[in-house]
């Protein structure tokens, strides 16, 4: 896909469907997923510049998910946003995670994340 994809694994159909609006607006690409493992698969396969991931899923873990990113490395490179009710629990021990977004979230905050790590992702490749 391209600079500009990002992958949402949310399993709340109201927040994915919300967080997929204000992304594509903004001229993202959106990719979905309700479940962990579905969102590894995709990852896989299509390689999103930014994965934002809800630390709670049916399947397994945000940090789950994350370890598993990046241990492969086709997504190890992937930025990374962990969504979570508990962020400073979270913000003081997430090694690999680029942001820690506190839930319930502004929309413009998870905006800015998403703006800054696409930008930083295509400066590094440059």
């Amino acid at each position: 896909m391209g600079d500009h994809t990002v992958l949402v694994v949310e399993d709340d159909s109201s927040i994915r469907a919300l967080i997929a609006e204000v992304l594509d607006e903004a001229g993202y690409t959106v990719l979905l997923a309700n479940h962990g493992q579905r969102g590894l698969h995709l990852a896989q396969d299509c390689v999103p510049s930014v994965v934002l991931v809800n630390q709670r899923l049916p399947d397994m873990s945000g940090l789950e998910v994350l370890e598993r990113l990046r241990c492969r490395p086709a997504t190890r490179h992937i930025s990374v946003v962990l969504m979570s009710g508990r962020s400073q629990q979270l913000a003081d021990g997430t090694p690999g995670a680029d942001r820690v977004l506190p839930m319930p979230f502004d929309i413009d905050v998870l905006l800015g994340h998403v703006d800054e790590l696409v930008m930083s992702s295509v400066g590094s490749v440059a």
